[in-house]
């Protein structure tokens, strides 16, 4: 039987990059599961520390193939004891309003919560991966992102810099999905207003749909 076990961590930015994934996946595999442990806005350093500390915020979004199903109240150890992971996906947060998107420090405990994590992850061969961020939209950034990045452009430019400069060179990571690199260059081509929902969610047709095609052509180049 070919599988397909997705697990992400992450927020609302994971829901973007998951929630429409499924017809990709359905002709392709037997026996498919898509989890994501959400707590919107959660960092990096949030996740960390709400694993350690054992909470139970989370929400679980599960798909296996019939439809999302939410359980609340749950902890990043119950998602994981789902099942046999072939693939876990981290992406930043702002939630706790000291973490970006474009900024490494932000990024320097994403080793410590991959230990932690194998620590609990029962599948050896697990890949581990960091799905990267997109800008706000452009002309219509959250006042903290202009404030910290003045452009939708440059914004992008932090984001990328964190990749080439802290991620891929130190190995954090199995491989990066670059989300963020297909919805920037989507804004040639596409209507920004069909690519996002508000300031900077994507759209739930268009965005996400790119989004997910980004993420299983980078996974399956892994298997």
């Amino acid at each position: 039987m070919k599988s397909m076990h997705i697990l992400g961590i992450g927020n609302s930015y994971m829901d973007d990059s998951l929630w429409n994934i499924i017809p990709l996946l359905k002709d392709k595999y037997d026996d498919i599961d898509v989890t994501i442990i959400y707590y919107g806005g959660c960092s990096i350093d949030a996740h960390l520390k709400n694993l350690n500390d054992n909470k139970n915020i989370y929400e679980i979004h599960r798909n296996t193939g019939n439809g999302w199903i939410i359980e609340y109240n749950k902890t990043i150890e119950d998602a994981i004891r789902l099942n046999d992971w072939d693939h876990i996906l981290f992406i930043q947060g702002t939630g706790d309003g000291v973490s970006d998107h474009g900024y490494i420090e932000s990024y320097q405990n994403l080793p410590v919560l991959i230990d932690k994590i194998k620590e609990l992850n029962k599948k050896d061969n697990t890949k581990y991966y960091l799905i990267e961020s997109w800008s706000d939209k452009d002309g219509n950034m959250r006042d903290y992102e202009t404030d910290r990045h003045k452009t939708s452009k440059k914004m992008f430019e932090s984001i990328e810099n964190v990749i080439k400069k802290y991620i891929i060179p130190n190995k954090i990571v199995d491989d990066v999905i670059l989300v963020g690199k297909t919805i920037q260059q989507a804004k040639d081509s596409i209507d920004i207003d069909k690519l996002y929902r508000d300031t900077n969610h994507l759209s739930l047709d268009i965005g996400r749909d790119l989004a997910c095609k980004t993420v299983v052509e980078t996974l399956e180049k892994n298997i």
